[in-house]
């Protein structure tokens, strides 16, 4: 969420700030071996996630994600 959307959902007393970081970066830095499988679960930026996500570098077996179907 962003400061304006917590603020909107009750939660301006729970907001905080965190870095964001390049999926690929994390992959690189914290995967010793290719994954099978990726699970996105990031609250309405799992088509952004993808679309940052290097598939020929990293190409998953299965990728799970959430759909909101509007």
């Amino acid at each position: 969420f962003d400061r304006e959307v917590a603020c909107q959902q009750g939660f301006e007393d729970h907001y905080m700030e965190v870095p964001v970081l390049n999926i690929n970066k994390i992959l690189e830095e914290n995967c010793e071996r290719q994954p099978d499988i990726l699970d996105i679960d990031t609250e309405g930026m799992d088509f952004d996630l993808l679309n940052a996500l290097d598939t020929n570098r990293f190409p998953f077996k299965m990728i799970c994600t959430e759909v909101r179907v509007r």
